[in-house]
């Protein structure tokens, strides 16, 4: 089909004000019954559109029937039409906003998603940007918000399939990461600012760390924690220190364990405490114990005193009525 340029401007004025008018521009050979054969410019004021490049069939006597067409409204706007006449793209020539019914995809016929851009991303390649900014944008890639793509297999990248980063003036700032795992699960996200460095990590079974890369519970710190209150829960307070039943170790059983462990009974060693750690409402809680501990043991200790006492001042007055029978 040839379609030369002097004949359509020539079709759209002699159309221009007609209600319905439609002039053949091309024929196609019909080789199937679903075939639509001709291609026509048309125009259609009562139904309140302009002008319309649209495929027609012979077959409905020159009215439009599914196909697709082009159509230009009155008031400047630009359309994609699809079968049964609705339209897919529709561009506003006002404001310029445009309209995409169902999905739409870059690189792909079956995009999954309402916009899916299938191209693949690997070695370090940067595959959409959602926005820059005039600063620094003229050095190397620029200053934006992006999505760039990685190869999870690569050792160079340690299982880094995509990254959103912010570049500044071309140079990586921060950026969210995401890793593969051993399989298709078990992946881990981190967080990267400064120099893009990773200062934070979520691992595949949730625990979070600030500071390492390898945190072993809930929340890891290889670092200093200020806060104006902590709250620890803990269970089996050990109020049961005060319990009559409670065999209160003595003094001098307390110095022999010392003598040959070099701490404190129930208490951890050093070397234990630095290699694992002290979980915070533990020790607590061990505290407490020998506090509650020594406080049994001071509280015998005055009644042992108030009980001496008594029996110096009742000696003592003994003594002094024995001097003063010696005197008489």
């Amino acid at each position: 089909m040839k379609i030369k340029f002097l004949s359509l401007v020539l079709v759209f004025m002699s159309c221009s004000s007609a209600v319905f008018s439609q002039q053949v521009l091309g024929n196609f050979t019909n080789l199937e019954n679903f075939e639509w054969p001709r291609v026509i410019w048309q125009q259609d004021i009562a139904a309140g559109w302009d002008e319309g490049l649209i495929k027609t069939s012979p077959s409905s006597n020159g009215v439009i029937r599914g196909g697709f067409g082009i159509h230009m409204h009155g008031s400047r706007q630009f359309s994609f039409w699809s079968t049964g006449l609705q339209p897919l793209l529709t561009i506003e020539g006002g404001s310029g906003n445009t309209y995409i019914k169902g999905k739409l995809g870059l690189g792909t016929y079956s995009p999954q998603a309402s916009f899916d851009m299938a191209q693949t991303l690997d070695g370090g390649n940067l595959g959409m940007v959602f926005g820059r900014m005039a600063e620094g944008n003229n050095e190397g890639s620029g200053t934006f918000l992006g999505v760039r793509g990685y190869e999870t297999q690569n050792t160079v990248y340690s299982g880094k399939g995509f990254s959103i980063e912010h570049n500044f003036y071309g140079v990586t700032n921060s950026s969210i990461n995401f890793y593969r795992g051993s399989s298709q699960f078990g992946g881990f996200i981190t967080f990267s600012t400064n120099n893009n460095t990773e200062q934070l990590r979520i691992d595949g079974s949730g625990n979070v760390g600030i500071g390492t890369i390898s945190p072993r519970e809930r929340l890891s710190v290889n670092g200093n924690i200020r806060s104006r209150e902590i709250k620890v829960e803990a269970t089996n307070w050990p109020d049961y220190v005060f319990e009559k039943k409670y065999i209160l170790p003595t003094l001098n059983e307390t110095k022999r364990y010392i003598e040959k462990y070099g701490h404190l009974p129930d208490m951890p060693s050093a070397d234990v405490v630095a290699k694992e750690g002290q979980n915070l409402g533990e020790i607590q809680a061990k505290l407490l114990k020998k506090v509650e501990e020594l406080t049994l043991h001071l509280i015998r200790l005055e009644e042992s005193n108030t009980k001496q006492k008594k029996r110096i001042d009742e000696q003592d007055k003994i003594i002094n009525n024995l001097k003063k029978s010696v005197k008489k």
